[in-house]
This record gives structure tokens, C-alpha cells and sequence, in this order.
């Protein structure tokens, strides 16, 4: 299995984004993920062209997964009330921001929630990985496109 560099923030991001006309890509020499959107598109798409097996596309979480991630993460929660609350949110229009503002009520269980998420996503993501025979060692802030 070959192991490769991935700045996490740059990795999780993508994995997460599901904005419109934006992909990222995962160069596989480097372990840089290369954003794909608006005034770079043209120039980006032609390389990845140009070089395909240098390249995978990254396909964000659908909102399914998300959800699913959010009902395993309430199985867990040991206050009843707080249990109650969250699987109450889920069942309303709106169900994440629901989850969301019921989360924030609770600072702990905000942390747990927080590391949860993290662990599941992480998980994912190097299950992921591994179907293309991938390793994956984080790195942090090594992206040219960082976010400031």
C-alpha cells in the first residue's frame, strides 16, 4: 500500500463540500488536493486530462451519509433527554440545523459530537483510499490553496 501526505483540513473540506461547479481532486504524486472551480477550471480540467492516473476525483459525502453519520452518533449518547432531543431533530424539516442547534445546547455533548463526526468522516475516508491501495499520513497546512 503506498502511502501518501494529505493535508486534513484540505481532505476533510473536500470530502464535505458539496458546493456547486466546485470538485477537488487528489493528485496522487504529492498528496495535494487541487480544487477545481470558476477561474481555474479550464486550466485544471486540461491537466487532469492530460495526466488522468495522476488524478482521482473526490465525490463529497451525499447528505445521506451525513445523516446516517448523525443517527449512529445519537445510538450513543447516554442522556436520555439529550437522546430524545436529537432523534426528535432528525424527524423535522430542517433536520441538520435542527441537530445542529440542539448539539450547541450542550457543550460536552458538542466535544463528543465533534470527535465522533471526525473519527466516522476519517474513517471513511481511509476506507476510501484504500480501495485505491492508498495509506494515508496527514500532514497540516501544506496546501497552496489554504484557507486564511
Amino acid at each position: 500500500m503506498k502511502k501518501l501526505s494529505i493535508d486534513q483540513k484540505d481532505l476533510f473540506f473536500a470530502f464535505e463540500n458539496r458546493m456547486p461547479e466546485t470538485n477537488h481532486y487528489l493528485n496522487l504524486e504529492t498528496g495535494e488536493i487541487i480544487p477545481v472551480f470558476g477561474f481555474n477550471r479550464e486550466k485544471l480540467l486540461d491537466e487532469i486530462k492530460t495526466n488522468p492516473k495522476k488524478y482521482i476525483k473526490i465525490k463529497p459525502f451525499s447528505t445521506k451519509n451525513s445523516f446516517q453519520i448523525m443517527k449512529d452518533y445519537i445510538e450513543m449518547v447516554p442522556v436520555p433527554k439529550i437522546r430524545e432531543e436529537l432523534q426528535e431533530a432528525l424527524l423535522k424539516k430542517g433536520a441538520f440545523r435542527s441537530f445542529r442547534a440542539i448539539i450547541d445546547k450542550y457543550t460536552d455533548e458538542k466535544q463528543h459530537w465533534v470527535e465522533f463526526k471526525r473519527n466516522a468522516t476519517l474513517k471513511q475516508i481511509k476506507d476510501w483510499l484504500a480501495g485505491f491501495d492508498i495509506e494515508l499520513e496527514f500532514v497540516t497546512n501544506s496546501s497552496k490553496y489554504q484557507r486564511r
